[in-house]
């Protein structure tokens, strides 16, 4: 049990949910804009000749008929949350990852087929579309650009993606890259330019932005995990600023607010909070590491106060360790049953006095 400020207890508890369907299997991602819940969800392979981990499957179907979608939910009521509206696209939507919405516009980032999973019925390698929450439907895609094109790669497994005024900003994570895309007229979105950086920006799982400065979660186990990116000049993005340290291993979500960055580090089992303050000298301001409640945690948001972070966990401790880490997700459809978690994390734990001596 955890209190706050006032000494009022907070316990976690699931108020309301959604009746099951398809559209919402295998959700990646979620943000909230007013009244609703807009839920990306990836897809799932169907049957499948069994192989190794992550995909499981060696060979077969890489769609099972579920995921690939954008879920609008209403959530005005949140003990009685109810489906809106679902747009699916085993095209466009191939592999929906990330997701952020804009004015009557939802961007989102779609992975593409995984490595090592099987390559049909679904093709692509990752993709950007906008959809007109309007009308619910896709307006605009752009796929993940061929060896032919001079934007060779930059959308490769795209998988967030975040919007600062008229530009969209979308991960390579394949690719080690984020690209900037023009999305003035969302109908005809187009790329600008692209930043690759293998050491910076390596395997780049998540952004945030604030002011003038992009933060990325890298997905890297040695490489920098944290990276700050001046976009004051969105044609030409510039790494300003980077962290390295083994508590961010696998970083995988993260959130900004003031002079903090909060980031989730799925194969450290820790949730950590960065002083931003000098964008150019990111520090290590705090973690708590938990095994037992934040086991692979790869999911993480503060509370409308800012003084608590809520964390998701794929798996307690007590879960395979050749599962949990090195995936934030649970294996194909006959693996092992698995046991998530949502933990509460005080980000003022204990007063303190000062003494001017």
């Amino acid at each position: 049990q955890i209190k706050d400020s006032s000494g009022n207890p907070i316990t976690p508890a699931v108020v309301g949910s959604t009746p099951p369907t398809a559209s919402l299997e295998n959700g990646s991602n979620v943000t909230v804009s007013g009244n609703f819940a807009y839920v990306v969800s990836k897809n799932r392979n169907g049957l499948c000749v069994p192989g190794p981990a992550p995909s499981n499957c060696a060979s077969g179907s890489n769609d099972d008929g579920s995921g690939n979608s954008l879920t609008v939910v209403d959530v005005s009521n949140p003990a009685n949350p109810t489906i809106d509206g679902t747009i699916q696209s085993p095209t466009d939507l191939f592999g929906a990852y990330g997701i952020a919405v804009q004015g009557s516009y939802a961007y989102v980032a779609s992975q593409g087929i995984l490595a090592g999973q099987p390559t049909s019925p679904d093709g692509g390698y990752g993709s950007f579309s906008v959809i007109d929450l309007a009308t619910n439907t896709i307006v605009a895609s752009i796929a993940n650009p061929p060896s032919t094109s001079k934007f060779y790669n930059y959308l490769k497994h795209s998988t967030s993606v975040a919007i600062s005024g008229h530009y969209a900003y979308v991960t390579g994570f394949y690719d080690d890259r984020v690209t900037v895309i023009d999305i003035s007229n969302p109908s005809s979105p187009a790329i600008v330019t692209s930043l690759r950086d293998p050491t910076n920006l390596a395997a780049p799982a998540d952004l945030a932005i604030q002011g003038n400065y992009l933060y990325v979660a890298n997905q890297a186990k040695v490489s920098n995990q944290f990276a700050v990116i001046d976009i004051a000049n969105p044609a030409k993005p510039s790494v300003v600023g980077s962290l390295n340290n083994s508590l961010l291993a696998g970083a995988y979500r993260i959130r900004v607010r003031g002079d903090f960055a909060y980031l989730s580090a799925l194969n450290a089992s820790t949730i950590a909070a960065i002083d931003i303050s000098n964008p150019a000298s990111p520090r290590l301001a705090g973690t708590v590491t938990d095994s037992a409640h934040l086991n692979s945690t790869s999911g993480l948001d503060l509370d409308s106060s800012g003084r608590y972070v809520v964390a998701s966990s794929a798996g307690l401790a007590t879960n395979p360790s050749t599962i949990y880490p090195p995936y934030p997700y649970p294996v194909q459809v006959g693996g092992p049953t698995d046991t998530g978690t949502i933990s509460v994390i005080d980000l003022e734990p204990s007063a303190f006095n000062v003494a001017i001596t």
